[in-house]
Order: structure tokens, then C-alpha cells, then sequence
């Protein structure tokens, strides 16, 4: 099932957890990410059916079989790294999560705290807050 798009192509899906032409190339990367170290993230469960214990789940057969019709090179790709998916134990699979807004807030304050006290001769107080607003 494709649909086009004026800026991409809807190969698998739809909505934000689709296979597109747009996001392919990253899918890809992370699946052999996930091959050779073992660490989770939410978009191989969300978008190719690989589950938090390393489990395949129904979605990742569906996938495989909708995309193997597909003649374009990164979705050819992407299909040589589902096949070559390792299954790893759950006890070895580390999970990658985002960062708790509480935790991020006391990131940013430990760091606010180092840059005041050690870096106020480098950097202006606009440079500082700046520097702490991107973390």
C-alpha cells in the first residue's frame, strides 16, 4: 500500500507510526542499531512491531510481508535489516527513554549552578541561560 504525498511516500501505515520515505532511512539505522547493541527504542515497537522484551510482534510479520512488493532501494534496505533482526533476551535488552521533565529540570540546574560559579569570566549571564535552555 503506497500513497503518495507532495513531499513523501506513505509505504507502511499511517499516521505518525507509518513507514515513509521520510523516515526509512532512520527505521534502518535503528533496527541495526538494535542488532549489534541491544538498546531499545520506542520507534522500533511504534513502527516495526519489535516489542520492549525483544519479542516480534504481529505488526513486524505484516511489515515484512507489505514491504517485500517494494522495489525501492531504501525500503529494500531496511528489509535486509529486519531479516537480519538478532533476538536478544530481555534481561540483555537496554532500554533507551527520554529524560523526565524532573530530571531535565535538575540537569538544568546543576548545570546553570557550574556555569555561574565557573563560567561567568567566559560567559555572559544571556550566553549561560541559553546554554542551559538547550539541554
Amino acid at each position: 500500500m503506497e500513497n503518495t504525498n507532495s513531499t513523501f511516500t506513505v509505504h507502511y501505515g499511517k499516521g505518525e507510526y507509518a513507514i515513509t520515505s521520510a523516515n526509512v532511512d532512520r527505521l534502518t539505522k535503528a533496527v541495526d542499531h538494535f542488532n549489534q547493541t541491544a538498546e531499545w527504542k520506542w520507534n522500533l515497537q511504534d513502527c516495526l512491531g519489535i516489542n520492549q522484551d525483544g519479542k516480534l510482534g504481529k505488526r513486524f510479520e505484516e511489515i515484512k510481508k507489505s514491504l517485500a512488493t517494494i522495489e525501492e532501494p531504501a525500503i529494500q534496505k531496511l528489509l535486509v535489516a529486519l531479516s537480519a533482526v538478532v533476538a536478544h533476551e530481555a534481561s540483555e535488552i537496554k532500554k533507551v527513554t527520554k529524560v523526565s521533565s524532573t530530571e531535565k529540570a535538575a540537569r538544568q540546574t546543576e548545570v546553570y549552578d557550574f556555569l555561574t560559579l565557573h563560567g561567568e569570566e567566559f560567559f555572559t549571564a544571556k550566553e549561560i541561560d541559553k546554554m542551559v535552555r538547550s539541554i
